[in-house]
């Protein structure tokens, strides 16, 4: 699941020909996982303050926790990420444009 959250906000894959030194080979990205190390994440989105970017950030990271036991769930990162939906649409101010 943090590999599509990352996809979302980052726009490519994870672990692609972005990565510093390009690609890593099977045996090199294994080695990564293994040792909890994350794809590198583009500065623009670990910098933004956007709340959306912001929202799913945090549930990206939240799932790339290595501790299995200590991971959240597929349902506990959907009702996060809802419950932060609905704050934002309470947030947002009226648009007439969104006047039906």
């Amino acid at each position: 699941m943090g590999h599509i959250l990352f996809r979302l906000i980052c726009g490519h894959e994870p672990w692609n020909k972005l990565e510093p030194g390009g690609k890593p080979s099977k045996a090199e990205l294994n080695d990564n996982v293994m040792k909890g190390k994350l794809p590198t994440i583009p500065q623009d989105v670990l910098e933004s303050v956007d709340p959306e970017i912001v929202a799913i950030r945090e549930a990206m990271m939240q799932c790339y926790t290595y501790d299995p036991v200590k991971r959240p769930s597929a349902r506990q990162i959907a009702l996060s990420l809802q419950k932060t939906l609905t704050s934002l649409e309470s947030e947002r101010p009226f648009n007439a444009v969104d006047d039906p």
